[in-house]
């Protein structure tokens, strides 16, 4: 548990949302939405090396985005592996493949290389059900506020689409999903 609050609070110093509590996010000073956020793994892009159709704010927006999906995914099947195959982690796992390969699909699109995912083995282990259900409510708190800010860096249809339907699933689904566990 110990290991847990430290890397939680160092990923929320580093300016992650993934393990912050839910109401650091909306009081925490986002990132220009054209710079790499703070604890992007993957945002490393060197745009002098991009051809593409897309803009620099456009191209750190789906790394941002595929960040996070790597990040939820990493968390709930770390939650798997300590804790065995439990619901809502079983599902919202399986679900969170599916995010992040609608978004390697807009990455091939555009010719955009896709970054493999960093966060398998780097998160800390879940004690119990319930720490692990906090770190999915506030995982998918952070992504509804990510994908609303992620929408204003472009006016690409099918990338405003994806943005919407990962908001719209984070929210509506994934959210409720594990809020059902809370006490």
């Amino acid at each position: 548990m110990k290991a847990f609050i430290a890397f939680a609070l160092a990923l929320l110093v580093a300016g992650s949302a993934a393990f912050a509590p839910a109401s650091a996010h909306a009081a925490a000073p986002a990132a220009p939405l054209d710079q790499p956020a703070a604890g992007c793994s993957i945002c490393d892009f060197d745009m002098t090396t991009y051809d593409g159709p897309l803009t620099e704010a456009e191209v750190v927006g789906l790394l941002r985005a595929l960040n996070e999906e790597y990040l939820a995914w990493s968390t709930y099947d770390q939650a798997v592996r300590d804790l065995g195959a439990l619901r809502p982690f079983t599902n919202i796992r399986r679900s969170e493949l599916t995010h992040i390969n609608a978004l390697k699909t807009l990455f091939r699109r555009y010719d955009v290389p896709i970054p493999a995912n960093p966060w398998p083995g780097t998160l800390p282990h879940f004690a119990t059900f319930t720490e692990a259900v906090q770190a999915g409510v506030n995982i998918e708190t952070a992504d509804g506020v990510l994908y609303t800010e992620l929408s204003t860096t472009t006016n690409r249809a099918d990338i405003l689409r994806v943005y919407r339907n990962l908001r719209s699933a984070s929210l509506n689904n994934h959210l409720p999903a594990f809020q059902r566990y809370l006490p």
